[in-house]
């Protein structure tokens, strides 16, 4: 799984959220292919380690915590995700008490 590519997919999808040309299924969906691919391979069969993966995960587990129908409907997951999307696409630098990680698999 190329990492970068899925950030791309990712900030694309969470754009498209924001100008509701995605729901938050497509969003929720997305979310968890990611976690069950990492959650399910044992660690020598994922990619290495990258540098924006704390910053990816952050905004992995923020779909999850977002997207639902009361996240939808009191506004906090559009200010929520517009904040991560700031985040992910580096326009603003991720707080140092906001982390994120990747699943952790089977041994």
């Amino acid at each position: 799984m190329n990492l970068r590519k899925k950030k791309e997919e990712l900030s694309d999808l969470i754009s498209s959220f924001l100008t509701d040309e995605a729901n938050i299924q497509d969003l929720q969906d997305f979310a968890w292919t990611i976690i069950d691919y990492f959650s399910e391979k044992p660690p020598e069969q994922l990619p290495p380690l990258e540098d924006f993966e704390n910053v990816f995960w952050y905004a992995i587990w923020q779909v999850q915590h977002l997207c639902s129908e009361d996240h939808v409907n009191d506004g906090n997951a559009n200010r929520g995700l517009k904040e991560t999307l700031n985040y992910l696409n580096f326009k603003k630098p991720l707080p140092k008490d906001f982390f994120g990680k990747r699943p952790v698999g089977p041994k």
